[in-house]
């Protein structure tokens, strides 16, 4: 759990139509049940959503600071339609917090309603459909998921895979070398498997964080090495390139769009649309 460690709100800066603002004012009324999600349609696409997924750790753990010590937060990600590859590196973990689903908009919207996820980000996708919602109203009593995801969302944002979302009317900035580490790791998860199964049980214990034990620690690893090809090495050694293409040395700026709830279920639509026209096509 290390970002309990290496995720604090003054690590990022933030702009919001043009106006720097704090993180309480991008993710605003931060309360002690918030959680996160993130949807996520293609290999590694939610490293595009790094800044705001970190500031928003952060901000778990600056509401309650006790739980530093002992809780990794509540954070979650959605893969539409495949295995995007493992984001445990970055603390989405134990790993039933990676959620996989098909390509269908009202499992989205179950999985993340059954989850309590108040705070989303989904990726930037062209709506399809001439009616963009039909698939809410045809669900078996999908009223009931809008209307109580509609009291549930506190925050949305649509997020580019790339980094920067069109249209972006916030911006999410960080310069720490630790936080970047995080998604080095996520996209060259092999080095970092070598360089945990090369220890020993004592400099593991001390890579660890939190009451991690030996134990938990090489469980994880286990875990973790059964989905290191999940995403094919060179797609990931394409876009640890990119991302140190988008890096002014350690920092790293992220866009994002804010979204409305209606734009939210759009938005988890067109995700899904997508996907299944893109898996068709494959097939």
């Amino acid at each position: 759990m290390h970002v309990s460690v290496q995720c604090w709100p003054e690590l990022f800066t933030a702009q919001r139509s043009g106006h720097p603002c704090t993180l309480q004012e991008v993710l605003p009324r931060w309360a002690l049940w918030d959680r996160i999600g993130v949807v996520v349609d293609e290999p590694m696409g939610a490293v595009g959503a790094s800044a705001m997924i970190q500031s928003a750790v952060a901000l778990f753990y600056a509401a309650l600071p006790s739980r530093r010590r002992d809780q990794y937060p509540p954070l979650f990600l959605f893969h539409v339609g495949g295995h995007h590859g493992d984001f445990s590196p970055m603390d989405v973990w134990p790993p039933r917090r990676e959620v996989f689903l098909p390509a269908d908009a009202y499992e989205v919207l179950g999985a993340v309603r059954d989850r309590a996820i108040t705070r989303l980000l989904v990726p930037d996708r062209p709506a399809v459909s001439a009616d963009d919602q039909d698939w809410v109203r045809e669900a078996p009593s999908g009223w009931t998921d809008a209307a109580s995801f509609r009291e549930q969302l506190a925050s949305a944002y649509a997020y580019s895979p790339g980094g920067s979302a069109e249209g972006a009317d916030t911006w999410v900035r960080t310069d720490d070398a630790d936080c970047e580490s995080m998604v080095e790791d996520v996209l060259d998860p092999q080095r970092l498997h070598k360089q945990f199964n090369d220890a020993d049980d004592e400099t593991l214990l001390a890579m660890g964080a939190g009451p991690s034990s030996v134990r938990d620690l090489r469980l994880w690893l286990e875990i973790f090495g059964q989905r290191l090809d999940e995403v094919d090495a060179s797609t990931r050694a394409a876009l640890l390139e990119r991302r140190h293409s988008q890096r002014d040395g350690t920092r790293i700026t992220q866009g994002y769009r804010t979204l409305t709830v209606d734009q939210t279920l759009t938005a988890i639509g067109a995700v899904a649309e997508n996907c299944d026209t893109r898996m068709k096509h494959a097939a």
